[in-house]
Protein backbone atom coordinates (compact mmCIF):
# COMPACT_ATOMS: atom_id res chain seq x y z
CA UNK A 1 0.00 0.00 0.00
CA UNK A 2 1.64 3.04 -1.37
CA UNK A 3 2.05 6.36 1.37
CA UNK A 4 -0.39 8.29 -0.65
CA UNK A 5 -3.28 5.57 -0.09
CA UNK A 6 -2.36 5.46 3.84
CA UNK A 7 -2.47 8.72 4.22
CA UNK A 8 -6.03 9.02 2.69
CA UNK A 9 -6.94 6.19 4.51
CA UNK A 10 -6.40 7.98 7.73
CA UNK A 11 -7.93 10.94 6.76
CA UNK A 12 -11.02 9.10 6.50
CA UNK A 13 -11.24 7.35 9.55
CA UNK A 14 -10.33 10.86 10.75
CA UNK A 15 -13.03 13.11 9.34
CA UNK A 16 -16.23 10.41 8.56
CA UNK A 17 -17.06 10.40 12.63
CA UNK A 18 -17.36 14.09 12.92
CA UNK A 19 -20.32 15.10 11.54
CA UNK A 20 -22.13 12.60 13.96
CA UNK A 21 -19.87 13.63 16.39
CA UNK A 22 -20.86 17.66 16.83
CA UNK A 23 -24.12 16.97 16.66
CA UNK A 24 -24.33 14.96 19.64
CA UNK A 25 -22.14 17.11 21.27
CA UNK A 26 -23.93 20.07 20.34
CA UNK A 27 -27.52 18.98 21.62
CA UNK A 28 -25.17 17.67 24.86
CA UNK A 29 -24.45 21.87 24.82
CA UNK A 30 -27.23 23.33 24.37
CA UNK A 31 -29.02 21.38 27.20
CA UNK A 32 -26.23 22.88 29.35
CA UNK A 33 -26.61 26.22 28.14
CA UNK A 34 -22.95 26.55 26.20
CA UNK A 35 -23.72 25.74 22.80
CA UNK A 36 -22.32 28.94 21.56
CA UNK A 37 -18.22 28.93 21.34
CA UNK A 38 -17.83 32.17 22.85
CA UNK A 39 -14.86 34.38 22.06
CA UNK A 40 -14.22 36.81 24.54
CA UNK A 41 -12.39 40.35 24.53
CA UNK A 42 -8.89 40.06 24.74
CA UNK A 43 -5.86 42.43 25.38
CA UNK A 44 -4.16 43.26 22.56
CA UNK A 45 -0.81 44.75 21.78
CA UNK A 46 -0.77 49.02 20.66
CA UNK A 47 -1.59 49.66 16.88
CA UNK A 48 1.73 51.02 16.73
CA UNK A 49 2.15 52.93 13.08
CA UNK A 50 5.83 53.42 11.03
CA UNK A 51 6.47 55.94 8.83
CA UNK A 52 4.87 55.14 5.45
CA UNK A 53 6.80 53.23 3.12
CA UNK A 54 8.98 51.87 6.49
CA UNK A 55 9.05 48.07 5.82
CA UNK A 56 9.58 46.17 9.12
CA UNK A 57 12.10 43.33 8.42
CA UNK A 58 9.55 41.32 10.06
CA UNK A 59 5.85 41.34 9.59
CA UNK A 60 4.27 42.14 12.94
CA UNK A 61 1.96 39.64 15.12
CA UNK A 62 -1.02 41.96 15.27
CA UNK A 63 -1.20 42.78 11.81
CA UNK A 64 -0.60 45.87 11.48
CA UNK A 65 2.29 48.09 8.87
CA UNK A 66 1.08 45.55 5.72
CA UNK A 67 -0.03 48.17 4.21
CA UNK A 68 2.05 51.15 3.74
CA UNK A 69 0.82 52.49 0.32
CA UNK A 70 -0.59 55.51 2.51
CA UNK A 71 -0.65 56.21 6.69
CA UNK A 72 -4.65 56.23 6.81
CA UNK A 73 -3.90 52.18 5.85
CA UNK A 74 -0.93 51.16 7.79
CA UNK A 75 -3.64 49.56 9.98
CA UNK A 76 -5.85 47.79 7.60
CA UNK A 77 -6.21 44.01 8.70
CA UNK A 78 -4.70 44.39 11.82
CA UNK A 79 -6.05 42.84 15.17
CA UNK A 80 -8.56 44.74 17.60
CA UNK A 81 -10.06 47.23 14.51
CA UNK A 82 -13.96 47.59 13.84
CA UNK A 83 -14.79 44.84 10.55
CA UNK A 84 -15.25 46.57 7.69
CA UNK A 85 -19.12 46.93 6.66
CA UNK A 86 -19.50 46.15 2.80
CA UNK A 87 -23.37 47.93 3.40
CA UNK A 88 -24.90 50.59 6.53
CA UNK A 89 -26.00 48.45 9.41
CA UNK A 90 -29.65 48.65 9.23
CA UNK A 91 -30.48 48.36 13.14
CA UNK A 92 -34.38 48.09 14.68
CA UNK A 93 -36.26 51.09 14.48
CA UNK A 94 -36.71 51.15 18.18
CA UNK A 95 -32.79 52.15 18.51
CA UNK A 96 -31.31 52.47 15.19
CA UNK A 97 -27.84 52.90 16.59
CA UNK A 98 -27.68 49.39 17.94
CA UNK A 99 -31.35 47.98 18.26
CA UNK A 100 -31.68 44.21 16.51
CA UNK A 101 -33.52 44.07 13.10
CA UNK A 102 -35.84 41.95 11.61
CA UNK A 103 -37.83 41.23 14.51
CA UNK A 104 -40.79 39.80 12.26
CA UNK A 105 -38.44 37.57 9.78
CA UNK A 106 -37.93 33.79 10.39
CA UNK A 107 -35.96 32.60 13.62
CA UNK A 108 -32.02 31.91 12.67
CA UNK A 109 -32.80 28.19 13.57
CA UNK A 110 -35.94 27.94 11.13
CA UNK A 111 -33.66 29.98 8.22
CA UNK A 112 -30.85 26.77 9.17
CA UNK A 113 -32.97 24.17 9.02
CA UNK A 114 -34.56 25.14 5.98
CA UNK A 115 -30.67 25.79 4.15
CA UNK A 116 -29.11 22.52 5.44
CA UNK A 117 -31.99 20.46 5.28
CA UNK A 118 -30.76 17.53 2.77
CA UNK A 119 -33.61 14.42 3.76
CA UNK A 120 -31.14 12.60 1.12
CA UNK A 121 -27.74 12.14 0.74
CA UNK A 122 -26.47 14.08 -1.78
CA UNK A 123 -22.46 13.39 -2.95
CA UNK A 124 -20.25 16.09 -4.04
CA UNK A 125 -19.94 15.94 -8.02
CA UNK A 126 -16.23 16.64 -7.59
CA UNK A 127 -16.08 13.63 -5.05
CA UNK A 128 -14.61 16.12 -2.67
CA UNK A 129 -14.30 15.44 1.05
CA UNK A 130 -15.79 16.79 4.30
CA UNK A 131 -12.28 18.09 4.64
CA UNK A 132 -13.03 20.99 1.98
CA UNK A 133 -15.70 22.76 3.72
CA UNK A 134 -13.57 22.24 7.44
CA UNK A 135 -10.45 23.95 5.85
CA UNK A 136 -13.03 26.38 4.21
CA UNK A 137 -14.60 27.37 7.84
CA UNK A 138 -10.55 26.97 9.15
CA UNK A 139 -9.56 29.75 6.36
CA UNK A 140 -13.20 31.57 8.15
CA UNK A 141 -11.38 31.95 11.41
CA UNK A 142 -8.04 32.39 10.06
CA UNK A 143 -9.92 35.86 9.15
CA UNK A 144 -12.18 37.46 11.62
CA UNK A 145 -13.30 36.28 15.36
CA UNK A 146 -15.66 38.88 16.50
CA UNK A 147 -15.59 38.88 20.68
CA UNK A 148 -18.62 37.94 22.41
CA UNK A 149 -20.64 40.02 25.13
CA UNK A 150 -22.28 39.34 28.02
CA UNK A 151 -24.60 41.36 28.85
CA UNK A 152 -27.14 41.07 25.88
CA UNK A 153 -28.54 37.60 25.84
CA UNK A 154 -31.21 37.06 22.96
CA UNK A 155 -31.64 33.30 22.62
CA UNK A 156 -32.89 31.88 19.60
CA UNK A 157 -36.30 30.63 18.82
CA UNK A 158 -37.26 27.30 18.14
CA UNK A 159 -39.11 26.52 15.19
CA UNK A 160 -42.54 24.53 15.31
CA UNK A 161 -40.76 21.95 13.23
CA UNK A 162 -37.64 21.64 15.39
CA UNK A 163 -36.84 18.24 15.75
CA UNK A 164 -33.50 18.37 17.78
CA UNK A 165 -33.36 21.09 20.22
CA UNK A 166 -35.89 21.29 23.05
CA UNK A 167 -35.55 24.79 24.36
CA UNK A 168 -34.41 27.94 22.37
CA UNK A 169 -30.77 28.17 21.61
CA UNK A 170 -28.83 29.91 23.94
CA UNK A 171 -26.87 33.20 22.52
CA UNK A 172 -25.19 36.40 23.45
CA UNK A 173 -24.94 39.47 21.35
CA UNK A 174 -21.50 40.49 19.83
CA UNK A 175 -19.72 42.70 21.91
CA UNK A 176 -19.00 46.10 20.26
CA UNK A 177 -17.47 49.45 20.17
CA UNK A 178 -19.47 52.37 19.28
CA UNK A 179 -18.59 54.99 16.09
CA UNK A 180 -20.04 57.90 14.36
CA UNK A 181 -21.09 57.55 11.14
CA UNK A 182 -21.07 59.73 8.63
CA UNK A 183 -24.47 61.41 9.59
CA UNK A 184 -22.84 62.45 13.03
CA UNK A 185 -25.33 59.68 14.79
CA UNK A 186 -23.51 56.85 17.36
CA UNK A 187 -24.13 53.36 15.82
CA UNK A 188 -22.66 50.11 17.50
CA UNK A 189 -19.43 48.06 14.99
CA UNK A 190 -18.42 44.77 15.61
CA UNK A 191 -14.76 43.96 16.33
CA UNK A 192 -12.23 41.47 14.85
CA UNK A 193 -9.72 40.59 17.86
CA UNK A 194 -7.75 38.33 15.16
CA UNK A 195 -5.78 39.89 12.24
CA UNK A 196 -7.60 39.85 9.05
CA UNK A 197 -4.66 38.18 7.13
CA UNK A 198 -4.36 34.47 6.52
CA UNK A 199 -1.64 34.44 8.49
CA UNK A 200 -2.35 31.47 10.94
CA UNK A 201 -3.66 33.51 13.89
CA UNK A 202 -6.30 31.57 14.80
CA UNK A 203 -3.15 29.44 15.90
CA UNK A 204 -1.11 31.60 16.82
CA UNK A 205 -2.28 34.56 18.29
CA UNK A 206 -2.59 38.01 17.37
CA UNK A 207 -0.96 39.67 20.40
CA UNK A 208 2.46 39.16 21.49
CA UNK A 209 1.01 37.95 25.16
CA UNK A 210 -1.18 35.20 23.85
CA UNK A 211 2.16 34.01 21.53
CA UNK A 212 3.86 34.07 24.33
CA UNK A 213 1.65 32.01 26.71
CA UNK A 214 1.27 29.70 23.93
CA UNK A 215 4.39 28.49 23.83
CA UNK A 216 7.01 26.62 25.64
CA UNK A 217 10.10 28.57 25.27
CA UNK A 218 11.73 25.19 23.89
CA UNK A 219 13.31 23.71 20.95
CA UNK A 220 10.30 26.03 18.71
CA UNK A 221 7.10 23.90 20.01
CA UNK A 222 3.85 25.07 20.82
CA UNK A 223 1.90 23.79 24.57
CA UNK A 224 -0.19 20.70 24.19
CA UNK A 225 -2.52 19.37 25.95
CA UNK A 226 -3.40 15.73 26.63
CA UNK A 227 -6.78 14.63 25.67
CA UNK A 228 -8.39 12.68 28.95
CA UNK A 229 -10.23 9.67 28.20
CA UNK A 230 -13.80 10.01 26.84
CA UNK A 231 -17.05 7.77 27.96
CA UNK A 232 -18.36 7.63 25.16
CA UNK A 233 -17.23 6.85 21.56
CA UNK A 234 -18.83 10.09 20.05
CA UNK A 235 -17.03 12.32 22.53
CA UNK A 236 -13.67 10.31 21.67
CA UNK A 237 -13.17 12.14 18.40
CA UNK A 238 -12.51 16.19 18.36
CA UNK A 239 -13.81 18.45 15.42
CA UNK A 240 -12.52 18.58 12.14
CA UNK A 241 -11.88 22.34 12.51
CA UNK A 242 -9.72 20.83 16.03
CA UNK A 243 -7.53 18.41 13.75
CA UNK A 244 -6.32 21.27 11.25
CA UNK A 245 -5.72 23.40 14.63
CA UNK A 246 -3.34 20.46 15.57
CA UNK A 247 -1.16 19.89 12.22
CA UNK A 248 -0.51 23.89 12.31
CA UNK A 249 0.58 23.61 15.53
CA UNK A 250 3.54 20.74 14.99
CA UNK A 251 4.57 23.62 11.84
CA UNK A 252 6.65 26.60 11.65
CA UNK A 253 4.60 28.62 9.54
Amino acid sequence: MSRKTILQTAIFFILVPVSFSQAIAQQSRAVKGNLLVEVRRTSIDPLIVLPVRTRAPNRSINGTNNNISSSSKTNWGAAGITLYREMPSQYGASDPSGAIGGVNRPSPRAISNAVIDEPITQFNRLHLSTLVYQWGQFLDHDMSATPTGATEYVPIPLPTTEKIFTEAIPFYRSDFQLTTDSRGSKVRQQLNMITSFIDGSNVYGSDSKRATWLRTMKNGKMKGIDQPARSTWAEGFLSGLSHLKTIFCGYKL
